[in-house]
């Protein structure tokens, strides 16, 4: 598969004189191109609960068993497990993206792509999903009983409100 050759070169005229090239350890590498290694999805975890409209995607390293070859990344995003219409983040040198605009109260879907500049590409291990919830107050609601200054005999007192919900 992957190997290194080394050569140089012998001149001989007709009078059998001879000289070897100059260059020492000249050398051309011969390889199969391989896509980058398989590699995990680290962060957020696959179920977690994110009460925020930002979050950071965390993924393992992909190496590629190719000499001198490069990684980028393409975090894929998607509010359907079907990739139907993903959101996508590509030419990501770091392993890391910070994620903004998330909708609360929806569930996503994530991978990541690993390309190399052969355009070889290996997914990530696995899709995991994630839901955010945002942390809301309930709605305003009023009290009712009894009325603001009023004037009540000792005794048993029935307070009221409105009812109010969790948005």
């Amino acid at each position: 598969d992957d190997i290194i050759v080394f050569w140089k070169v012998r001149a001989v005229d007709r009078y059998d004189s001879s000289r070897w090239s100059n260059q020492l350890d000249w050398k051309f590498h011969v390889y199969t191109t391989e896509p980058p290694a398989n590699f995990s999805l680290l962060e957020p975890a696959n179920g977690e609960i994110i009460a925020s409209a930002a979050t950071d995607f965390v993924w393992q390293q992909a190496s590629d068993p190719d000499p001198d070859d490069s990684v980028i990344y393409c975090l894929y995003l998607s509010a359907d497990s079907l990739f139907t219409a993903p959101d996508s983040v590509c030419s990501l040198s770091d392993t890391t993206y910070h994620g903004e605009g998330l909708v609360d109260d929806q569930e996503y879907w994530w991978e990541v792509k690993a390309i190399d500049h052969f355009e070889l590409f290996a997914w990530s291990d696995e899709t995991w999903s994630f839901s955010v919830f945002v942390p809301e107050p309930p709605v305003d609601f009023a009290l009712l009983t009894p009325e603001d200054g009023a004037l009540l005999e000792p005794g048993v007192t029935s307070f009221t409100w409105e009812s109010s919900v969790e948005p």
